[in-house]
């Protein structure tokens, strides 16, 4: 029969619990005989007792009325009456203590029936005397006196055997008594030893059946910490099968993610590694070979400073104290030392672990990054010196010619010549945007940080810059401030209030009204630009600060835009600490505002 642990549980414990119950009841019942013998044994000797001195006193109350002297009948009947008394109490008692005896209760009736007999006749003689009978209450007297002599000798027979007999009840009471005690001693031995046999064999079964199987759980769980093999599996269906089925069906996972985590940390492009306290290499996966082209066997207990280039020894040993001392969240950009004497950039994600007392590291190798980022800057670079050079030098000559300073041009020509000037005005500020946002990007850029800048001349500033543009485009701009002060680079904020007030004065309407504000909030100040123009798409929105991103793809021609803009204000602003957004309806026009902190 297959039982659960509660089951088994419930066995333990009722088992012995019904042989208790089983020994207290036998106990109770001895104990019950036994007090129903004792309470025999003292009616026995009440009876003994009260019938020996009933025969004694009908005997002698008789017989003391021939030795007083004269006789007197009033005395005799006083005498008898005192006498009587007592014998009636007394088989009175008797009539009780043998009421459940039914021949002891016949003889005490027959008695009792006689002495009554008697008392009534020595009452009728009394009477007699008082109605003046004198000589036929005598002769009732003395005639009850003599039938009383023949009575008292047969009750005192009577109440001799019943004497005898209640004698040989209480002189077998010890005996009886003696045996109940015995059996109430050989039933608590035998509860004793029961209970020890029956406490053992369940102490046996239960070690074969839950400890031992608890014990093998356990080990089990030892064996997998140490990553040897399991015990046999648990057979049954218990709790105790249960868990251990959970159990294996748990390392069998933890054995399964395991494999997988190491096949990820075995091939993965990625340099994964643990150091120790001391800066020893704990680990190391075999992407370092491919990379540094150490094997992992060289490196593990070599020191990490021994892979670093001097110049980043510092550096690297400062944000490791920093780790381990905070939990930072920062990566570590240093250079590396490969086998072959080669300097590769990296970057390290590093966590520490104060349970096992060693860091984490997982490293990335961004020398080509590094360089394409070299690249791109001198690139820019070359943009910014080779390429807006000459085109200042092309836009200042044919603003020459525009002005005649060369000869008169016709009517036709004169239109080319300022599409000519637009065109590279545009590509000029193009330029100027690309090398903004890559300086911006890189962090090449500082910002000069003014404490206290007026917003007043702030937005006098950014409304001039675009006062033509607004005439031409027949809009005007409202302003708003309460004389506030702020903290920032003037310049560059004076740059992105003139690229939003633009693209608001450029996608709104004629005679329409673009508003610029400033508004203190609880943390620092906001500025905002809010236009009535067409709006932007709810699905637009989250990307609009991206480079080149723009409405409609029409934009970059119509509206002479470089989709530049917005990212370069996103970053400038960024770089202030704050934060940049946009509220819009398609159609109901924008809202751009600029977060600062105080």
């Amino acid at each position: 029969m297959k039982l659960t642990i509660l089951q088994k549980g419930m066995i333990i414990v009722f088992v012995p619990l019904m042989v208790q119950i089983v020994c207290i009841a036998s106990l109770y019942s001895l104990q019950s005989e036994l007090e129903r013998e004792l309470d025999r044994e003292h009616r026995s000797r009440l009876i003994v007792e009260t019938a020996s001195k009933t025969a004694r006193d009908l005997y002698l109350g008789l017989d003391s009325i021939h030795k007083k002297g004269p006789f007197n009948i009033s005395q005799a009947t006083r005498t008898l009456n005192v006498v009587f008394v007592k014998i009636k109490e007394n088989m009175a008692n008797l009539t009780e203590l043998t009421k459940d005896n039914a021949e002891e209760s016949a003889i005490v009736r027959s008695i009792s029936s006689q002495v009554n007999d008697i008392i009534n006749r020595i009452l009728a003689s009394k009477r007699m005397v008082h109605e003046g009978n004198m000589e036929e209450a005598i002769q009732t007297f003395h005639d009850a006196v003599e039938s009383g002599k023949l009575i008292s000798i047969k009750a005192s027979t009577d109440l001799l055997s019943l004497v005898d007999r209640e004698k040989s009840i209480s002189d077998k009471s010890p005996l009886i008594l003696k045996s109940f005690r015995e059996q109430q001693q050989t039933a608590l031995a035998t509860a004793f030893f029961v209970n020890i046999i029956l406490a053992a064999a369940l102490a046996i079964i239960f070690n074969r059946n839950i400890a031992s199987r608890i014990s093998i759980i356990s080990d089990n769980i030892l064996r997998l910490a140490a990553g040897r093999d399991l015990h046999e599996r648990l057979t049954g269906s218990d709790e105790l099968s249960v868990m251990d089925k959970a159990f294996r069906d748990m390392a069998a996972s933890l054995s399964e993610a395991q494999e997988q985590e190491q096949a990820m940390v075995q091939n993965a492009r990625e340099v994964i590694c643990s150091l120790n306290s001391d800066l020893k290499f704990l680990s190391v996966n075999p992407a370092i070979e491919l990379l540094l082209g150490y094997s992992s066997d060289e490196l593990v207990g070599a020191r990490f400073v021994t892979i670093l280039h001097p110049v980043s020894i510092d550096a690297s040993l400062e944000y490791l104290t920093e780790m381990k001392e905070s939990a930072s969240t920062k990566v570590l950009d240093n250079q590396v030392i490969g086998k072959d004497g080669l300097v590769r950039d990296f970057v390290w994600s590093v966590q520490w672990s104060d349970s096992r007392q060693a860091y984490f590291c997982v490293a990335h190798d961004v020398t080509e990054t590094k360089n394409l980022e070299k690249m791109k800057q001198a690139f820019v670079s070359m943009v910014s010196h080779d390429l807006r050079s000459p085109l200042c030098s092309i836009l200042a000559y044919t603003e020459l010619l525009e002005k005649g300073i060369y000869g008169e041009l016709s009517e036709p020509g004169m239109s080319s010549l300022r599409d000519v000037n637009q065109s590279i005005s545009r590509l000029i500020d193009l330029v100027g945007d690309l090398v903004d946002i890559e300086r911006l990007e890189s962090g090449n850029l500082e910002l000069n940080w003014q404490e206290e800048v007026p917003v007043e001349r702030l937005f006098n500033a950014a409304v001039n810059s675009v006062a033509a543009l607004a005439a031409s485009n027949q809009i005007s701009i409202q302003s708003e401030h309460n004389e506030t002060m702020a903290r920032l680079d003037e310049a560059r904020m004076v740059q992105v209030l003139v690229n939003l007030l633009s693209n608001a004065i450029k996608f709104s309407s004629a005679q329409a009204i673009v508003q610029l504000t400033a508004n203190k909030i609880s943390d620092g100040i906001e500025f905002a630009v809010v236009d009535t123009g067409r709006g932007i798409p709810v699905e637009q929105l989250a990307s609009i600060f991206e480079r080149f991103k723009q409405v409609h793809s029409s934009d970059s021609a119509n509206r002479r835009g470089s989709g530049l803009g917005l990212s370069i204000c996103k970053a400038i602003v960024e770089q202030h600490g704050g934060k940049i957004g946009v509220e819009s309806e398609v159609g109901k026009g924008s809202k751009f505002w600029i977060r600062l902190p105080a």
